[in-house]
């Protein structure tokens, strides 16, 4: 075994990071798909299939701004809060916390997301490269029910 793509990630140690309108702690990112989180020791490299995963919040009233995806599947858990989505597969949806998207970004998709109101809105996010390359792009929202 080697030892090298084993890799304990203390959680109080996780760089703070994100873009735009997003707050995130980045536990998990692949060379595969950042070759520069090879030299980065603090976080997992994921494993096989699975290359990402953060969680953290969307700034009250911000966001991402459109941005690309090519060859994805996501997985984004809304812990809190609710978020809009806008882009090249509809726009106008609102997913409230909690609640779950799955994106499929295939053959190419573009997408905002962000915080609609003055409140935090908490993320988790998980990525996986697909089964293959080049399917047809969609994504599907789930309101998730409290049990009992």
């Amino acid at each position: 075994m080697n030892t090298d793509e084993i890799r304990i990630i203390d959680k109080q140690t996780l760089p703070l990071g994100g873009f735009a309108g997003i707050v995130e702690t980045r536990m998990a990112m692949s060379p595969r798909a950042w070759p520069h989180a090879r030299s980065n020791s603090q976080i997992s490299h994921g494993l096989d299939d699975f290359i990402y995963l953060a969680y953290g919040h969307f700034k009250p009233n911000n966001g991402a701004p459109i941005h690309p995806h090519t060859d994805v599947d996501i997985v984004s858990f809304i812990t809190s809060g609710s978020v809009g989505h806008q882009g090249s597969l509809g726009d106008g949806t609102v997913i409230n916390g909690p609640g779950v998207q799955v994106q499929r970004a295939g053959t190419g998709m573009q997408h905002a997301e962000f915080s609609v109101n003055d409140e935090k809105a908490g993320i988790v996010q998980i990525w996986f490269l697909p089964p293959r390359n080049g399917l047809t792009p969609a994504y599907q929202d789930f309101k998730l029910e409290k049990l009992g």
